[in-house]
């Protein structure tokens, strides 16, 4: 099976729980979590929806579409939150693993000083599950674990 047909082999609805980091020294927050990963534009993309509960207890949104290049083994993801991105699009580049692992990086602009750098890895099921990490990197530092969410399959 080829990183691709991994990929498409993940459509469908998924639920679970995502732990949300605010600082590495705190403990998580946690809340349920539900998505819908469909294929898109005439399966050359795929698109995840997803919900979750801010540490407040607002229900927030979030949606990617995931691109691959499978003969360059490259991904590119175009994701928003409404409590992470706000009203923005972040372009995030990286790669695509033979297994249908997915890895990118992009960036934000901080209030002062330089970008700092934001990552999203999806992990291929290992059996009915799917795990999504985000990390949050600063200028010149290690990547920060800020989002893990684990799902598993429902339809």
């Amino acid at each position: 099976m080829s990183g691709v047909e991994a990929l498409m082999g993940l459509a469908g609805r998924w639920e679970g729980r995502t732990r949300l980091w605010m600082t590495p020294d705190t403990p998580a927050s946690e809340s349920p979590t539900a998505a819908t990963i469909a294929a898109s534009i005439r399966a050359k993309f795929l698109r995840m929806d997803y919900t979750w509960v801010e540490p407040e207890g607002e229900p927030q949104d979030g949606a990617m579409i995931i691109a691959f290049a499978p003969s360059k083994g490259t991904s590119e993801i175009h994701w928003t939150d409404s409590w992470h991105y706000g009203h923005g699009v972040m372009v995030l580049q990286g790669t695509l693993g033979p297994d249908g692992a997915v890895a990118v990086l992009g960036s934000y602009p901080a209030p002062t000083g330089p970008d700092w750098g934001w990552s999203i890895e999806l992990h291929p099921p290992e059996g009915r599950s799917l795990r999504m990490t985000m990390h949050n990197i600063m200028p010149g530092g290690k990547p920060m674990l800020a989002v893990e969410a684990i799902y598993s399959r429902t339809e």
